[in-house]
């Protein structure tokens, strides 16, 4: 299954793999994931309240929750190690995000870009990497601290956020790249 086979399909409610596919399989609310659920691929696009991904899950693939906007919160294990580009962008009611304690980054872009109302930045003491665009759009941010552990901040990571007022930079941060809060505040 290649990457946003089901982007955007808005009443779509749940994705059903029959249990003998030698590939995919679902979880109860309808989400899809590799057979050994290491690698979620695509939540369905009316997913809404709140959603935990299970332990063992160690990457959210691009696009995964793309402009799901009755999700309201999310929580990861500690298992996570990656979130891929675009996985929550548009999320447009994601109000909390629980990263876990494994995750040591975003990389890929725009990862949480356009979360109006996510309020708080509550990154791990394992993050490194604030990846392109992550938060450019996040209206609801206000006041963000950036853990010691994060060492790059990246292009435009939190542009266009509007009412940021307060940004405080952990020890660690080395690299801010270009733009990186531009037209915030």
């Amino acid at each position: 299954i290649g990457s946003q086979v089901f982007t955007r399909c808005s009443s779509l409610k749940e994705i059903v793999v029959e249990e003998t596919n030698p590939s995919y399989c679902s979880d109860s609310r309808g989400v899809l994931y590799n057979k050994d659920m290491t690698r979620l691929i695509q939540a369905p696009g009316a997913i809404s309240d709140s959603y935990s991904v299970p332990d063992g899950v160690t990457v959210i693939g691009d696009h995964s929750f793309y402009e799901c906007k009755q999700l309201e919160q999310v929580a990861f294990p500690d298992s996570l190690q990656t979130i891929e580009s675009f996985a929550f962008y548009g999320c447009d009611n994601l109000v909390h995000v629980d990263f876990g304690n494994g995750v040591e980054g975003a990389p890929g872009s725009m990862t949480f870009a356009y979360c109006k109302k996510l309020t708080e930045l509550n990154l791990p003491d394992s993050f490194k990497t604030i990846g392109p665009l992550m938060y450019t759009g996040c209206d609801g941010l206000v006041d963000i601290e950036i853990p010691d552990s994060v060492e790059t901040i990246g292009t435009e990571a939190f542009a266009y956020c509007m009412n940021l007022k307060t940004v405080k930079l952990g020890r660690g941060v080395a690299e801010i790249k270009a733009s990186a809060f531009q037209y915030s505040g």
